[in-house]
């Protein structure tokens, strides 16, 4: 409970806005939208028998979870419960239960909703429905296993720990980025660690790891694979690709950032890699984050880049519609902050550095990737120039980095991807 605690009033949440910790009527604000809702939800059937079944945010991902499941040789699900249908009930019955567990939440936050944290406390009404809104679903399901392919929402570690009170085993399956973004700490049965990074942290963090089995595996929406995997595509030399995060959008959004969302550092970042582009005789091509790329941000977005290159640098910045996973070799070398893409690029065997100033989690001591990880300019510095030039597999032993690429030993390896 105390894990399942932590995660549930101290992580960050992508539910609300960072001014919602600012709103003293938060809390009745959420209850009563989660009546609404309650209220509004459609009555379903649950009756049909699902032994395996999938939680996610929406049915968007169903697809590309299948595939993820096939990848790594786990059995498939045949069902998918999702956060926008949390609110459909079979019956009136159903329903009044939601009620009942949203007004018990409440009561029980109340005290705490005038506090510094009162946006969590809040939303934990919220979660309680949607909690035992799965709970009677998987029980009519007759459901065996669970996996969490939404592992990051706050209430995850409770939701787990209500399933394996009803006999239902959790497997928890976090994207690629390392888990102290979301998840530091984690029950479940079983966890599904995508890079070699994340069974470091698995083992640093154990202390907040209530697993009863880790499984290493490809990460999900790994489509990109099909591409890379099995073949060698030489990068365009003489590339620097800078790697967005979107930060500063996402600060102008006021959107709830992890202890990676840092603008200042990015901006720095652009600034150095426009003057060592400009030293070195080399391009700088930008990728974009997905929201820069929204049509109605293009102009602002071009604006911002322009305020950071330097007029003399030859550049780019990438609006076009394959994502950045697809394209890595347009870029000899990848250079980010903290972005899924970076690991998704060393997973695929391409050279790739993060710029880690003022990051205070990332990496955690005794990791192999701390040698493509630059704490300032002068170690960055050193680090481009002694990437520049050589092949990717002599950048990879070097580096000590090998377990990182699809082919090492970290991975399982399916007939076909």
């Amino acid at each position: 409970m105390g894990v399942a605690r932590k995660s549930l009033i101290y992580d960050n949440s992508f539910d609300l806005p960072s001014s919602a910790n600012q709103d003293l009527l938060i809390g009745l604000r959420l209850l009563i939208r989660t009546l609404r809702n309650i209220m509004k939800g459609e009555y379903c059937t649950s009756d049909v028998t699902h032994y395996i079944i999938a939680i996610d945010s929406n049915q968007r991902n169903r697809d590309t979870h299948l595939k993820y499941c096939r990848l790594n040789g786990l059995a498939p699900f045949s069902e998918m419960c999702t956060l926008e249908d949390s609110f459909n009930m079979k019956n009136v019955i159903g329903k009044l239960r939601l009620v009942v567990v949203s007004f018990s939440a409440f009561v029980i936050v109340l005290p705490f909703l005038l506090g510094k944290r009162r946006s969590n406390y809040a939303l934990c009404m919220r979660y309680a429905a949607i909690i035992e809104s799965t709970r009677l679903k998987l029980k009519g399901s007759k459901t065996k296993i669970v996996y969490d392919f939404a592992a990051y929402f706050n209430h995850s570690n409770l939701a787990a720990l209500v399933f394996k009170s009803q006999g239902i085993e959790v497997v928890k399956v976090p994207s690629i980025v390392p888990l102290t973004a979301h998840l530091s700490g984690v029950i479940a049965d079983a966890l599904m660690l995508s890079t070699p990074y994340q069974l470091d942290e698995f083992q640093y963090f154990s202390q907040f790891m209530r697993v009863g089995r880790s499984q290493q595996a490809y990460p999900k929406h790994a489509e990109y694979l099909q591409k890379y995997r099995g073949q060698s595509i030489p990068s365009v030399l003489n590339c620097i690709g800078y790697y967005s995060h979107a930060s500063w959008i996402r600060s102008k959004e006021k959107h709830v950032e992890s202890q990676f969302g840092l603008p200042l550092q990015e901006e720095i970042l652009v600034k150095y890699l426009s003057s060592f582009c400009f030293r070195s005789n080399l391009k700088l091509l930008i990728f974009t984050h997905p929201r820069e790329r929204k049509i109605q941000n293009r102009i602002e977005v071009e604006n911002h880049y322009k305020r950071l290159v330097e007029p003399y640098v030859e550049h780019q910045i990438y609006f076009d519609e394959l994502p950045s996973s697809e394209i890595f070799e347009l870029a000899e070398i990848g250079v980010g902050t903290m972005s899924s893409v970076l690991f998704e690029r060393l997973l695929c065997g391409f050279k790739t550095l993060f710029f880690t100033e003022n990051m205070k989690s990332f990496p955690i001591p005794n990791s192999d990737i701390k040698s493509i990880c630059a704490i300032d300019l002068i170690t960055l510095e050193r680090l481009l120039q002694s990437a520049l030039g050589i092949n990717e597999r002599d950048f990879f032993r070097q580096k000590s980095i090998a377990t990182y690429k699809y082919s090492s030993d970290f991975y399982s390896q399916p007939d076909d991807v």
